[in-house]
């Protein structure tokens, strides 16, 4: 059966993410790619020219969806929605994306060094992008008193993706039984009400 060149070239970069998923990067082998797509070892060569070359594609589309689902929900936002609860759903996309794709949190961090410069350029951009949104919210917070004035949100939003990122590696990776909802729970309450004693409980 005829297979267009564009649809082929999908289906290669849907069996990579897959693979990587399930292996990482480093333990995927490029025949493993193409069993999964169904098509030979030198199919996948006459598009891509290394497993690395296949990696920075499939970073880059899940960074784009991850930045497109974060801009989808912002658009959702009545004007009256609550700050707090659209700080939530925001990081409740990143949560589940940092949960999805640790593999490529690891594989970013190994491999940055070994980027071409231009595909660095475009990871910072992406990741600005990303805080800028997080940072407007936040900002949103400060001028309405539901966020305490004196925050530095330039340092506050990347301190806060980033432990996002560490604590989903450690407990993902490390205690691969632990229930997403009860760590989405902890962290969106860390991060909403800090850790200071409180009188309060947490919310169910």
């Amino acid at each position: 059966m005829y297979i267009p060149k564009k649809e082929k070239e999908k289906l290669i970069l849907e069996a990579a993410y897959r693979i990587f998923s399930q292996k990482g990067f480093y333990n995927t082998k490029v025949e493993e790619i193409a069993e999964a797509a169904g098509v030979g070892k030198g199919t996948v060569y006459e598009y891509f020219s290394s497993k690395e070359e296949i990696f920075e594609k499939v970073m880059q589309f899940q960074v784009n969806e991850l930045i497109r689902r974060i801009k989808k929900q912002l658009d959702s936002f009545t004007e009256s929605a609550d700050v707090e609860d659209k700080i939530s759903k925001l990081l409740d996309i990143y949560l589940g994306f940092a949960r999805k794709n640790m593999w490529l949190f690891y594989a970013l961090v190994t491999e940055v060094g070994k980027l071409r410069p231009d595909l660095k350029q475009w990871m910072h951009t992406a990741r600005s992008k990303i805080f800028k949104i997080i940072e407007e919210v936040m900002l949103e917070g400060k001028e309405k008193g539901s966020i305490r004035r004196d925050l530095d949100t330039q340092i506050a939003v990347p301190f806060i993706l980033g432990g996002i990122r560490v604590s989903a590696e450690t407990f993902f990776n490390m205690k691969g039984n632990i229930d997403y909802k009860y760590w989405k729970k902890h962290v969106l309450d860390i991060v909403l009400k800090g850790m200071a004693a409180s009188t309060g409980n947490m919310p169910d």
